[in-house]
């Protein structure tokens, strides 16, 4: 939204705190390789016509600017992890907090960054827990972690033909690095093992 930033940065009036600002999704645009035009990507193996629930979903340069609401704002949805993020940042409990700290709607102060190390690079290019293992770095620092509804954007999913190979060996270095029980958690919840409810349970409830 227009006033994002400005609403993060309100939030940082507080010090050495973790700002997570509300994700909204529009998680059917990432079957199509030109989200104005309704392309699909090639290896979908989808005929060249859009359904017409797909047609809704597109997006325009003109659905940004003039109708945003109209348009975008009736398609989005809330994902099952921000609604486990949302739930955790909102309790006492500091344990699985880190679990807020995501590369789609957070921000942190330049010396936080710095003081934490930044992103761990041995990540390298696979998709996964960079933002988690940071915002556990941050975590472990003392960070107060700060859920808002107001600084929210709207992101575009991306589809990926490896997501739950690349997560998991991601996972994998996480806990090797931090050796923490709800870093096993993540990958079961991400594979639809574990409920939000579950998940939810595991983070706030760690002893």
């Amino acid at each position: 939204m227009p006033n994002c930033i400005e609403r993060h940065l309100l939030k940082h009036l507080q010090e050495k705190c973790v700002v997570h600002g509300k994700i909204y999704s529009i998680s059917e645009v990432k079957f199509l390789l030109d989200p104005e035009k309704g392309i699909y990507y090639p290896y979908l193996n989808r005929t060249r016509s859009l359904s017409k629930a797909m047609v809704k979903v597109c997006v325009t340069e003109a659905n940004i600017l003039e109708n945003f609401e109209e348009t975008i704002g009736k398609v989005n949805r809330v994902t099952e992890m921000e609604k486990v993020i949302q739930e955790v940042l909102s309790g006492e409990s500091g344990e699985g907090k880190w679990i807020g700290f995501t590369g789609g709607n957070c921000s942190i102060r330049r010396t936080a960054f710095l003081e934490a190390g930044g992103f761990d690079e041995k990540f390298g290019t696979r998709w996964g827990c960079e933002d988690f293992e940071f915002g556990y770095r941050l975590m472990q620092l003392g960070y107060d972690f700060i859920y808002s509804d107001r600084a929210c954007n709207y992101h575009l999913m991306h589809y990926r033909l490896d997501f739950t190979k690349e997560h998991s060996l991601n996972v994998k270095y996480f806990y090797e690095k931090h050796n923490h029980e709800n870093i096993i958690h993540l990958q079961e919840f991400v594979e639809n093992k574990i409920t939000v409810e579950q998940f939810v349970y595991f983070l706030t409830n760690y002893e």
